[in-house]
């Protein structure tokens, strides 16, 4: 197996076995409660590929695949993943997707990214802790109207006001 396919392995088995498993935490949903519908109606576009701050240039590889994405809309979620986990330090991510997320919001996208080293947690279940650095990048639209339905559950009854503003709550 090549080492691509053992990332991209690597992180669908991370996904089902840890964001798509029910927990009280959550008002027993998962920590990603829409992951499993996108992933099994094949709506995340899985891209393995070897960002850093050049990859911000608007003429990079990486601006054309989210182009791409955009463009196709196809997909709901473009999950960019770096095969090396090593490759940045958690807050080069946040740096790195702080100025991506400047830049897509001309495209009504926004990223996020998850590190191996992400320590933001809600009530110590580490949310954003991957195996690998990645950035998901979303239609804002999407995302709030996502938000605004699991805000009528009990899913963010757990989480505190700095937990909240991370996420852009409330509005």
């Amino acid at each position: 197996m090549d080492l691509e396919a053992q990332v991209l392995e690597t992180m669908i088995a991370h996904i089902q076995s840890t964001l798509e498993q029910p927990n009280s935490v959550f008002g027993g949903l998962p920590i990603c409660p829409y992951v499993q519908r996108a992933r099994l109606q094949q709506l995340i576009r899985f891209h393995v590929y070897p960002f850093d701050s050049r990859c911000l240039n608007p003429t990079s590889d990486l601006m054309k695949i989210v182009r791409e994405f955009q463009s196709q809309q196809r997909f709901e979620v473009l999950l960019i993943i770096h095969s090396n986990r090593n490759a940045m330090s958690f807050s080069q991510l946040q740096m790195f997707v702080t100025v991506l997320d400047q830049q897509l919001a001309s495209m009504q996208l926004t990223a996020f990214g998850g590190h191996p080293d992400d320590p933001f947690h809600i009530q110590n279940i580490r949310t954003r802790q991957d195996p690998y650095p990645n950035i998901a990048i979303q239609s804002i639209q999407k995302l709030k109207r996502a938000s605004d339905q699991l805000s009528k559950t009990h899913y963010y009854d757990h989480w505190s006001a700095e937990n909240l503003k991370s996420v852009g709550l409330p509005r």
